[in-house]
């Protein structure tokens, strides 16, 4: 959900009700990178993930380590 930041009548009532949304969400996902709104969210789009993972399968579990 975006809300339009340069028009302070449309943008001021949706803030008011960002409590209400997140108190009710049952995940958030909040794009911290990037220098602007069209950057994307990392690790999205194709040759963008920049870490190894490295998989152990140990007896009934599987063990997964980011680096």
């Amino acid at each position: 959900l975006c809300i339009v930041q340069d028009e302070d009548l449309l943008k001021q009532p949706q803030l008011e009700q960002m409590g209400r949304v997140y108190a009710n969400a049952i995940v958030t996902i909040v794009a911290a990178y990037g220098t602007n709104a069209d950057a994307g969210l990392l690790g999205v789009r194709l040759g963008s993930r920049v870490f190894n993972q490295r998989v152990l399968e140990l007896q009934d579990s599987t063990l997964i380590s980011v680096i």
